[in-house]
């Protein structure tokens, strides 16, 4: 006589898994939450670094200064850079390029002016400082400017000045 074996889990088996669905159910929202944040970062950084060289281009190509700056309402230089970024020729003030950062950022700037301008050459000699991006008072990352106009990726432990101040212009 054959003997039927039972094909299924018992109660503890069951339970425990049941247990360890509702742990990691509980762990992937925060871990998602924290990869999304991070991506939107190093997105508005890109595109940050994107416009500091679509400018720098420019300045060289035309052979005119140009200025890369902040902007509350989208229209003039403010130094506002949480909502839009202007890319200007500074004799005529034309505006070149609009670009407003798909989500609400605390990008701040701190430098010897409160806009970016580059020489027809490619340097930026007044223009030298650092673009921060901040998460609870400390950069999630940073951009430094040095006169000759070449952009970096600063460290996150360097010092951040715009992350305990209200640096938007003025």
């Amino acid at each position: 006589m054959k003997q039927r074996q039972q094909k299924a889990f018992s109660l503890a088996e069951l339970t425990m898994c049941v247990c360890l669905i509702g742990i990691i159910l509980s762990i992937a929202p925060m871990t998602w939450g924290f990869l999304i944040r991070n991506n939107q970062e190093q997105a508005s950084r890109d595109a940050l670094l994107a416009h500091l060289v679509q400018v720098r281009t420019l300045s060289i190509t035309t052979q005119r200064p140009h200025v890369l700056c902040g902007s509350s309402d989208g229209n003039t230089c403010d130094g506002e850079w949480a909502r839009h970024w202007l890319i200007i020729t500074p004799h005529d003030n034309r505006v070149h390029q609009r670009h407003q950062p798909h989500h609400a950022s605390s990008i701040c700037w701190s430098g010897f002016s409160q806009q970016v301008q580059y020489a027809p050459n490619g340097t930026s000699p007044t223009s030298n400082g650092r673009f921060a991006l901040c998460r609870e008072k400390t950069p999630a990352w940073q951009l430094v400017i040095n006169r000759q106009g070449r952009v970096r990726l600063a460290s996150t432990t360097e010092e951040a000045n715009c992350c305990t101040t209200d640096h938007t212009g003025g």
